[in-house]
């Protein structure tokens, strides 16, 4: 049986972000996690940027309420992929 099910964007994405929408199918979507004492959002870094033992990038939402954490996910997630762009524009050279 196909999946026909469409992914809609939840109320909570940041409007002071524009560019988040570039990066929902650039990047990994975000994962919630146990940090430090507090709910944080984990993103697996892209290849580029990978190290051994750090993989993921981690967020802290700020809270130790699940609920409150998912309703800044794509705030915090829109930090993370700008930290990825941001460390991607000065491996570029490098790169290329």
């Amino acid at each position: 049986m196909p999946n026909n099910r469409t992914y809609t964007v939840p109320t909570s994405v940041p409007t002071d972000v524009p560019t988040w929408r570039q990066h929902w199918h650039k990047y990994n979507e975000p994962r919630i996690t146990w940090f430090r004492n507090k709910w944080a959002w984990a993103v697996t870094k892209p290849p580029e940027l990978q190290k051994p033992k750090d993989k993921d990038k981690k967020l802290s939402s700020g809270t130790t309420d699940k609920k409150m954490a998912e309703r800044v996910q794509w705030e915090v997630a829109a930090k993370i992929y700008q930290y990825f762009d941001e460390e991607l524009e000065k491996l570029k050279p490098e790169i290329e």
